[in-house]
């Protein structure tokens, strides 16, 4: 059911290295977390065309999306080509072919171009980055694939660009999930990270909440009322196929998976009010993680594993708690507002994202894990509810209906740069960005 594992099971999808990148730009560090990190000037002008007769226009959508995907990380700022001087008929591909004064009179400090070559159903190009004041190539690719592979290729590059400013790879590969009731029914969906390449993963035209990934980006668990109570399931996406993972009377809800992808934590209300409790990986009791009076649910792990944040009423309002993987050592973190649900920790392992009350409407806030000041990163348009992070830790999607109906959207760590990601008829709420990139 994958949809990009057609391209590696009939094709070989070729990523060369034309160069090994410079260590020049460690003078680029970009801090996502500074309050008013300024955006870096890229230029990225039509590929040239290198051989064949097929291709021109996957070939413009091509640049144009790799120019998306860096202005949707919020480091970058696309520079208009009605103002590019360098003449890209006489210009080549590499730097000894590259006025880089030119693109250095337009205010440009990068340069995405390249070159691509098409024939029938085949596709090649070649991209490249630059430096532009240094006049540096920083790092340069070749892909060959099918002409309906041109969006894997940018996003391939894409993440290559950010792998070289911020020296970590890029979530341009990466997936969300997410439940949609465009047919009436709450359904599973997936999509790419920006929304694109919507699929429908459920039809059970029952009500399915709550989708969580595994580490390995293979199979998602989730709460569904196909077979009349609220049991836990998981789908693989290689096939399609649904297990039932945990059916104890009552609840089965929240599942969450460890770091390891060995354990989920679920919360269940077998033995009355909704408890959390440590499952294997096929749904088996390992124990019993809280057990007081009231609700605790909504589990998240850590990075490392070893800490869980969750939502618990025990005083009163829903907070979130976080304790020991064992269930110890269990100590309050949210204590502004009464009522602070739906943690998530970053994969940094530095802040939670959660949702918070405020004046009475949902809006995401971040706290770290040793508490003090929490940062309100929506600021009161509407409902903004369910954060997840990206696997990178410098973005944020939510569900919000500031435009109406519940639809996604995606906010760097700070709350800047906000962008809505879905379109489709219907709600979509309950986001999980996948932690790992497409193989």
């Amino acid at each position: 059911m994958r949809r990009h594992s057609l391209v590696w099971a009939i094709l070989v999808l070729l990523a060369v290295g034309l160069t090994a990148a410079s260590p020049a730009l460690a003078r680029v560090y970009i801090d996502i977390n500074a309050p008013y990190a300024r955006q870096f000037p890229v230029a990225a002008p039509e590929l040239k065309r290198l051989g064949g007769q097929g291709g021109a226009e996957e070939a413009r959508q091509l640049i144009g999306l790799v120019a998306a995907d860096l202005d949707f990380s919020g480091l970058f700022r696309i520079l208009d080509p009605k103002g590019y001087l360098e003449d890209q008929a006489k210009s080549g591909l590499t730097a000894a072919e590259t006025n880089f004064q030119a693109w250095t009179m337009i205010g440009a400090e990068f340069l995405v171009k390249g070159g691509f070559t098409s024939d029938g159903p085949t596709f090649s190009c070649e991209l490249r980055f630059f430096d532009v004041r240094l006049g540096q190539l920083l790092v340069g690719k070749r892909y060959s694939g099918l002409v309906a592979d041109w969006r894997l290729m940018a996003h391939k590059f894409a993440d290559e660009i950010m792998h070289q400013v911020t020296g970590e790879a890029g979530v341009f590969q990466t997936r969300l999930a997410f439940v949609g009731n465009d047919t009436g029914h709450k359904e599973i969906y997936v999509s790419d990270f920006d929304g694109h390449g919507l699929r429908q993963l459920t039809n059970f035209r029952s009500i399915s909440l709550d989708p969580t990934w595994a580490p390995d980006g293979r199979s998602l668990a989730f709460t569904s009322y196909k077979d009349g109570q609220p049991f836990l399931y998981r789908l693989d996406l290689a096939t399609g196929g649904v297990q039932r993972l945990s059916s104890y009377k009552g609840l089965n809800i929240t599942p969450a998976f460890s770091p390891d992808g060995d354990k989920i934590v679920v919360a269940l209300s077998k033995d009355g009010d909704p408890e959390l409790y440590m499952l294997s990986r096929s749904g088996q009791i390992i124990r019993r993680l809280t057990e007081t009076p009231g609700i605790d649910v909504s589990a998240t792990f850590s990075p490392d594993g070893s800490k869980i944040a969750f939502v618990s009423n025990r005083h009163g309002g829903p907070q979130i708690f976080i304790m020991d993987l064992a269930g110890g050592n269990i100590r309050r973190l949210t204590y502004e507002g009464n009522y602070n649900t739906s943690p998530c920790w970053s994969p940094r392992g530095d802040r939670i994202a959660y949702v918070s009350m405020v004046n009475g409407l949902f809006n995401i806030h971040t706290i770290t894990p040793e508490g003090g000041k929490p940062q309100q990163l929506t600021l009161d348009q509407a409902d903004n509810e369910n954060p997840s992070w990206s696997a990178d830790g410098r973005m944020i999607v939510f569900s919000s209906n500031r435009e109406g109906s519940n639809a996604l959207y995606v906010m760097t760590a700070n709350g800047g740069h906000v962008k809505r990601i879905t379109r489709s008829k219907g709600k979509q709420t309950s986001p999980s960005w996948s932690g790992r990139l497409w193989d």
